[in-house]
């Protein structure tokens, strides 16, 4: 055996050829974890950069159905993950995982071969674990009918879908909440930075935003406030572990 010293090193791409390079669009990399400041296609950012939503939502990445951010982390301190992520470091309340998915990451495959050939004939299996759901038909023991059962769903997935929206404000229009300060409606227009990173030049889903100032930087000399930007009142009856996004 012996060691592999690589030939091109890229903070996302290290090498593409001359005759068809391709095309490296909307694509980024965190150049300080990396450590690695060149790539062959996309654009370094840093990790704060990467962390920010904006970063993403001015490319053009789609936070409606493809991308999201971890429900495990704290933002800003994350990075974006596919949406069907959102439930794989941890059971769902209520979501209709496939039969057969014993670690219960949204799919059958090795992983819960594993957990089932851990329980193969148990036979003192009751219903509140079924042998950690190895008893597939509730028999009472783990057997070939469990098998059958297994076999009938190997690799089915079920991407969890998210959360179920109930209120949606895209803000194509001004919903006339009440502001105080400095609260503003309407479309940032990239300014600022002086403090941080500038303004986006959009919105989350559109065009229009409520912000602080959206045209630079906020009054940070004579700051006053607080200040509250505040919605109509909301009706969250007949619905359970609500949270505001």
């Amino acid at each position: 055996n012996g060691g592999l010293q690589p030939r091109d090193i890229g903070g996302l791409i290290g090498y593409r050829g001359f005759l068809d390079p391709g095309t490296v669009t909307a694509s980024f990399w965190d150049n300080q974890t990396s450590g690695l400041d060149n790539s062959s296609g996309g654009e370094g950012k840093t990790t704060a950069q990467m962390q920010d939503p904006a970063t993403y939502i001015d490319a053009g990445w789609d936070f409606v159905d493809i991308w999201t951010f971890s429900p495990d982390v704290p933002e800003p301190e994350t990075y974006p993950i596919l949406a069907w992520q959102g439930c794989v470091s941890g059971p769902c309340d209520g979501y209709p995982y496939p039969i057969g998915d014993l670690s219960e990451d949204c799919c059958v495959n090795w992983g819960d071969f594993s957990i089932f050939s851990s329980h193969w004939l148990e036979d003192n299996c009751t219903a509140d674990d079924w042998c950690g759901g190895a008893d597939l038909d509730n028999s009472g023991e783990v057997s070939w009918g469990d098998f059958s059962v297994f076999a009938a769903h190997w690799l089915e997935c079920a991407p969890p879908a998210g959360p179920e929206v109930f209120y949606d404000f895209a803000l194509d229009s001004d919903p006339g909440w009440s502001t105080e300060g400095q609260w503003q409606f309407g479309q940032p227009t990239g300014g600022g930075g002086a403090y941080g990173n500038p303004d986006p030049t959009s919105g989350y889903t559109g065009t229009n935003v409520y912000g602080v100032n959206l045209n630079g930087d906020y009054n940070h000399q004579n700051p006053g406030g607080p200040f509250y930007l505040t919605t109509g009142p909301l009706d969250c009856s007949g619905h359970t572990d609500v949270t505001l996004k």
